[in-house]
């Protein structure tokens, strides 16, 4: 889900936060996706295996630690994103980019807690209303 998010942080040109969530949600938006090996696997059995990975956290320090590593890699590239968006004007100014980073996170997990566990099937209509709902708190910038 990140590798789009990377792609935006590296092309350093002007993101919003609604951006970063579509770039994200885009992988998982189809039946299938690509994992980290490169092979084809259902999006519904990948994200069913992150909820359920998420419970395995709290339980094994181990795999905690390796995916709070990862998490805060993920997290550092984001709040770079919205750095970038500060410069050219589509993430407002007052935003502190590594708590937004946080905020953006928090909007994918909800999203694969809510797509894996109750149905949120319209991945595009969730992209269109993150947009619409991140415009109207003042969190985007007028283009879409």
């Amino acid at each position: 889900m990140f590798d789009p998010v990377e792609r935006l942080v590296d092309a350093g040109g002007e993101v919003t936060i609604a951006d970063l969530v579509a770039a994200a949600i885009e992988p998982v938006s189809g039946d299938l996706a690509v994992d980290a090996v490169g092979q084809s696997i259902p999006v519904d059995e990948l994200l069913r295996c992150a909820v359920q990975a998420w419970g395995e956290l709290l339980r094994h320090q181990g795999l905690r630690q390796q995916a709070q590593a990862g998490f805060e890699g993920v997290r550092q590239r984001i709040a770079d994103a919205l750095r970038n968006g500060q410069r050219a004007g589509g993430v407002p100014a007052e935003l502190d980019p590594d708590r937004g980073a946080r905020v953006v996170m928090a909007l994918l997990h909800g999203f694969v807690l809510q797509h894996t566990a109750f149905g949120l099937d319209d991945v595009a209509a969730f992209v269109r209303d993150v947009r619409i709902t991140l415009s109207d708190a003042g969190l985007l910038s007028d283009r879409r």
